[in-house]
């Protein structure tokens, strides 16, 4: 996983009207301009059927790139917590399912906020392109060292019959922020490259 940081200084908060649920948004300090929204962890159990433990045992392990502290408040990055939200869509108790929809409901409000899908498209825009060109210049780099047809993964000459893949730690969906960022690619043998892929569409964990 990559490091990067987020710029606590421009946080703000954001919510559909005064009485309703409030997220965090927060830049982050990469060549996509982009920022990302959290939520307390205070206010996701409040506002969710998510107890106190479960929060606790999500946030305990995570990165900075889904959770941050600052000022002795602890954020957790939105959608990490639509995910942990999912399953209680789910619940056998009609209780904890209302209060799941209704949590989901509120997160899907502020996401609609019309400065938010503005910036959002903005910086749709610049992805792909920064993204492209971040891998050739990788790729140009590691031939020029010598390293064109070694696999960063194994440490290995790339097997015959494998194409040289440049791979995004994370996902270039799940944090596009990241995409022209230089920790976040590496190179890799097409066979270790769809190795690191398979698990794409498995449930949050």
């Amino acid at each position: 996983m990559s490091e990067f940081k987020y710029l606590l200084d421009t946080k703000k908060t954001l919510s559909v009207n005064e009485q309703g649920l409030s997220v965090v948004q927060v830049y982050t300090d990469t060549e996509i301009t982009n920022s990302q929204l959290f939520i307390n962890v205070n206010d996701l159990v409040e506002n969710s059927p998510l107890t106190r433990g479960e929060v606790n045992e999500h946030v305990a392990d995570k990165p900075e790139e889904q959770v941050i502290t600052d000022g002795g408040q602890t954020l957790i990055r939105v959608s990490s917590a639509l995910k942990l939200n999912d399953p209680k869509l789910r619940d056998v108790d009609p209780n904890v399912c209302a209060q799941a929809r209704q949590f989901e409901q509120d997160i899907d409000n502020i996401n609609m906020m019309p400065k938010l899908n503005e910036e959002r498209i903005i910086a749709s825009e610049t992805v792909k392109t920064k993204s492209t060109k971040a891998k050739q210049d990788y790729k140009k780099q590691r031939i020029k060292q010598g390293l064109g047809n070694i696999c960063e993964k194994t440490n290995q000459p790339i097997p015959q019959g494998d194409k040289l893949h440049i791979h995004h730690d994370p996902r270039e969906a799940d944090f596009p922020e990241l995409a022209a960022e230089q920790a976040s690619l590496s190179a890799n043998g097409s066979t270790v490259h769809n190795e690191g892929h398979k698990n794409d569409n498995e449930p949050f964990k």
